[in-house]
Parts: C-alpha cells; sequence; structure tokens
C-alpha cells in the first residue's frame, strides 16, 4: 500500500520545545524565593485574591499544565488532525467537508498542515503567558510588585485568541486552496 508523503516541515516544533523549558526554568529559578503565602489568583485589576500555602506541588503544577498543553496543542493534536486527514476520517472537521473528502490523501494532508503550524504558535504563547504568569505570582508574593500588571496578561491571552481565529481562517483558505487545486 503506498502512503502519501508527510510534509516535511516541522513548524515551530523545535521552538516549542525550547519554550517549553522556560516556566520549568523560571518556576526553578524562583523557587527559593517564595515566601510562605503564594498568590494563585487574580482579579481582573491584577490584584492577589486568592492564595495558597507554597508548596512544590502547587507551584510546579503550573509548569506541568503548560507542559501538558504544549504537547496536546503542538505535538499530539496536530499529528491526529494529519492522521485522520490521511484516513478520510468523517470525525476530522474541517470547512467544506464533502468537498474535502474528496480531495485525495495527500492533498487532505496538505490542507491540515497550516492549521497545525498555528496550534503549535498558539502552544508556544500559553508557554510565555504560563512563563509571564509564575515570574508575577513571585513578584507579587515577594512583594515586589504590589498588582500583577494586566497588560502583558490580556495582551497574551489576546495573541492566543487571535491566533485561534487566524487558525480558523487558514484552515478554511487552505482546504479551499486545495479543493480548486484539485479541481483545475
Amino acid at each position: 500500500m503506498n502512503t502519501p508523503p508527510r510534509p516535511t516541515g516541522r513548524g515551530f516544533g523545535p521552538l516549542l520545545l525550547l519554550a517549553m523549558l522556560l516556566p520549568w526554568l523560571l518556576a526553578g529559578s524562583l523557587w527559593s524565593s517564595l515566601p510562605e503565602r503564594v498568590p494563585m489568583h487574580f482579579d481582573a485589576s491584577g490584584r492577589a485574591d486568592g492564595f495558597v500555602d507554597r508548596s512544590a506541588l502547587v507551584w510546579f503544577a503550573l509548569p506541568a499544565f503548560a507542559t501538558a498543553l504544549g504537547c496536546l496543542l503542538g505535538f499530539l493534536l496536530p499529528r491526529w488532525m494529519r492522521g485522520m486527514a490521511e484516513r478520510n476520517s468523517p470525525w476530522l472537521n474541517v470547512p467544506d467537508a464533502s468537498r474535502f473528502r474528496q480531495l485525495p490523501s495527500d492533498a487532505r494532508v496538505r490542507a491540515v498542515a497550516g492549521p497545525c503550524v498555528w496550534l503549535q504558535a498558539i502552544a508556544i504563547e500559553l508557554q510565555v503567558l504560563f512563563a509571564w504568569l509564575l515570574f508575577g505570582m513571585q513578584r507579587v508574593a515577594t512583594k515586589t510588585w504590589d498588582v500583577l500588571p494586566p497588560l502583558p496578561s490580556f495582551l497574551l491571552v489576546g495573541a492566543v485568541v487571535l491566533s485561534a481565529l487566524l487558525l480558523a481562517v487558514h484552515g478554511k483558505r487552505a482546504v479551499r486552496a486545495e479543493v480548486e487545486r484539485g479541481s483545475g
């Protein structure tokens, strides 16, 4: 059985691997400076309104969660999407699904390659967001800052939302381009 060639580009995979180290490096380097109570929740203005006792389990759960999200969004979900596209699975939700399913396997895989790169971009942005939150939590906990500046947090969340929108737009355009390419 002939299998179609896979796209050779890795997207942002190597950069994502480096980004996934950032929350761990920050958490490890900031751990010794944490006081007995650490802020874990902030209101919209950046004021800490929820605290927990200093605990390695709680502190290092944040980089662990960031790593899990990075692996899921940056590696597992794109691999799953490419596999579903190869197998022409009805479970893969794409724009213009009826015409997408008529494409040859290699065209379907190309159509999902772009959105897979956007998933990796989102995963990188989430790593930066978690690193920022860890850094800010330490600064507020040690009273270096009175509040967690909300603007960087909102900008990072906005970047994630924008990338998700671009993923949807790019996905639609990629399917349309492959359909037009196949019918032209």
